[in-house]
């Protein structure tokens, strides 16, 4: 492109040519074109740990949690870097529906401006907290003391099972099978403790509509909390089915 044109020994310059001209003079550093705003991909991650909140803060609120250590790592494609910032609040929905804060969490980004974009993010997180193991080898059947017992900080990521927790009362429940020193212990995994043992005495409650008596019976089974279970009564000797209430005792519904 020829910026100047000589014609019969005058400079001819033609408008637009003249005005682009004269903006180089007046802007020399300044761009023809304004760059838009790219986002920004640090408040982007910060937001996307913002969706994680409310399953930390539940957890945070149990017995034995309050104590848990808790890392993110967003994961944004590199596409992110050269999006445009978004004017609108940015909407996050979650693709797996993940209850559990620990492990991968995938989520679908969108911008919903008139000319937004959509993108695909992930968060990792890490979570430590004290559970119980095995302190000790335990053999199958062992009613479980607190010697058999000890806390272990552990990532919970880590776990392909169940876990308990501090504040989760592990004494006298009962090994399903052999547990190796260091195992980690799931109460689910266990057998409840005995709360009433078959040939004791045991205090059989009764009850309804205001009426209330109790009488005392030998129990006939084993039974753990809420277990139906048959004992005789003392008195009659008369067998019934009572269900397991507390420690020696039962309660017979009508």
């Amino acid at each position: 492109m020829r910026w100047l044109v000589e014609t019969e020994g005058e400079v001819f310059i033609p408008p637009l040519t003249y005005l682009l001209f004269l903006l180089l003079l007046l802007f020399p550093t300044a761009p023809l074109l304004a760059k838009a705003a790219l986002t920004d991909t640090t408040q982007l991650a910060t937001q996307l740990r913002e969706q994680l909140l409310p399953l930390a803060q539940n957890l945070q609120k149990q017995p034995g949690w309050q104590t848990m250590l808790v890392s993110y790592d967003p994961w944004l494609p590199d596409s992110a870097e050269h999006l445009t910032a978004c004017q609108s609040r940015l909407k996050f929905y979650a693709a797996d529906h993940n209850q559990v804060l620990w492990g991968r969490h995938n989520y679908r980004v969108e911008c919903p401006d008139q000319t937004g974009w959509m993108l695909r993010a992930r968060v990792t997180v890490s979570v430590r907290l004290p559970v119980w193991v095995a302190a000790r080898n335990i053999s199958r059947q062992k009613t479980l003391s607190d010697a058999d017992l000890q806390l272990q900080t552990t990532q919970l990521e880590l776990l392909t099972h169940g876990f308990s927790v501090q504040g989760e009362s592990l004494v006298n429940y009962r090994a399903v099978r052999p547990i190796a020193v260091g195992q980690v212990l799931d109460k689910n995994n266990l057998r409840p403790p005995l709360l009433v043992r078959k040939g004791e005495q045991v205090v059989i409650r009764a009850g309804q509509d205001g009426f209330a008596a109790s009488m005392s019976g030998i129990a006939l089974q084993d039974g753990v909390l809420g277990q139906m279970i048959n004992v005789r009564n003392s008195s009659s000797q008369k067998e019934i089915q009572a269900e397991v209430s507390q420690r020696a005792e039962v309660s017979v519904h009508f």
